[in-house]
């Protein structure tokens, strides 16, 4: 016949069996989840809604609707997007301003692109959007809308394929400022 202390052996030997099986199960969950979410970032990154070409083509369909010239994708300002668009989700940030107050023609002479810089536009989305719906956002915002407009030669795009999403936008002139490629 077990003796009182033998079963409260039995109860400690069981409450660490317990304790064990929930951990481990716990552990188990948070795995799942944590590869879960690393495999659906993997996904979205693979499967970007938003495509520059597209922007661009869309873009510059609007311009000469409203009887502002085309603009050429210039690597160098999307390389100052990128830049912006990127720190600004590092760091959480919304806005124009850089690290240390840096404006968006100091990133624009930072990429080495030689021309004036024009304007930027900055968006901060519940998701990551297609081409089509950033320019229609920036469509329906006047000032962002007057940005699009605004004679320039080239532009760069950068969007974050992340959820939120940070869209910067910047055009430039090389002709000179006030002047257009094909009206």
């Amino acid at each position: 016949m077990p003796s009182r202390l033998d079963f409260e052996d039995d109860t400690a030997h069981d409450d660490r069996v317990d304790r064990f099986a929930i951990v481990f199960c716990f552990t188990v969950v948070l795995v799942l989840i944590l590869v879960y979410r690393w495999m659906d970032s993997a996904r979205q990154a693979n499967s970007s809604r938003f495509t520059t070409a597209e922007f661009q083509q869309q873009l510059n369909a609007y311009r000469r609707a409203s009887g502002s010239g085309s603009l050429r994708i210039d690597p160098r300002l999307t390389q100052a997007a990128r830049k912006h668009a990127e720190w600004c989700l590092a760091t959480g940030t919304l806005g124009h301003e850089g690290p240390d107050g840096e404006t968006f023609v100091q990133r624009v002479n930072a990429a080495g692109y030689q021309g004036s810089a024009v304007t930027e536009n900055f968006a901060f989305l519940a998701s990551e959007p297609t081409a089509g719906e950033l320019l229609q956002a920036w469509r329906s915002s006047p000032g962002h809308d007057a940005g699009l407009k605004m004679p320039a030669t080239d532009s760069g795009v950068w969007v974050t394929p992340t959820s939120p999403s940070y869209c910067v936008w910047v055009s430039g002139s090389r002709n000179g400022p006030g002047e257009v490629i094909d009206p």
